[in-house]
């Protein structure tokens, strides 16, 4: 399956809890290091939904890596 994340290339944001106790970092990181045109973004004080946990920042980081998308 990551064979398959190298032909992604629609740019993305993946978004870490640093607290995530279920699916840990790592897995974020190497998602990161197979997707060309990703940005990851590890936040503090966050589990699994940093969404959910701290929505104001992830809505900054949409902003950051999309909003000037064209």
């Amino acid at each position: 399956m990551l064979e398959q994340l190298e032909e992604v290339s629609t740019p993305t944001l993946i978004s870490w809890g640093k607290n995530d106790t279920f699916i840990r970092s790592e897995h974020g990181i190497q998602l990161h290091h197979e997707m060309r045109r990703s940005r990851l973004e590890i936040l503090d004080h966050c589990g699994p939904n940093p969404h959910k946990d701290q929505p104001e920042e992830v809505d900054q980081l949409i902003v950051e890596t999309f909003g000037n998308l064209s």
